[in-house]
């Protein structure tokens, strides 16, 4: 049975694209047919989980990138900034695999264990403080998490 909640679920906004014409979908706590519809090429959605709020934001991967969104959502004003992320914010990729989509990428997790940025260290250590479980109500991301915090970057704090 279809609940209510399940029924109001709807997109956001339509947001302006900065570098194509026309506009694109940012979806709410989105459902799985959203994340689809919004996985145009099928390689997988960009997201910014928020935690105050416990909302989860998701987009076509080619639109824009998780700081245009973040600013028109004015969520870059609502946490603290910790060097290149914020506290209170995941951002990531997710791709589908089978019936659900999966946490695959993260910018800032690249940027200290690939090009080992210590300036991003600070920033990445408190999003894998906080508990994001309940974001994989719409995209799994604890599996993916997991993988971080195992990473020897990070073994040093956990």
């Amino acid at each position: 049975m279809i609940t209510a909640k399940q029924i109001l679920e709807a997109y956001l906004t339509r947001l302006p694209l900065t570098h194509k014409k026309g506009t694109f979908e940012v979806f709410e706590n989105p459902t799985y047919k959203e994340l689809k519809s919004a996985d145009s090429t099928n390689l997988g959605v960009r997201f910014t989980a928020y935690l105050p709020t416990k909302t989860v934001y998701a987009w076509d991967l080619d639109a824009v990138i998780h700081s245009t969104i973040e600013i028109d959502l004015d969520l870059n004003n609502k946490g603290e900034r910790v060097s290149y992320g914020w506290s209170n914010l995941l951002t990531g990729v997710a791709e589908g695999l089978g019936s659900q989509y999966k946490m695959c990428h993260s910018d800032l997790f690249l940027s200290v264990t690939y090009y080992h940025r210590n300036i991003d260290l600070a920033a990445a250590l408190e999003m894998l403080d906080q508990d994001w479980s309940w974001v994989d109500k719409y995209i799994n991301v604890s599996s993916w998490l997991k993988q971080a915090r195992e990473h020897p970057v990070y073994q040093k704090r956990f």
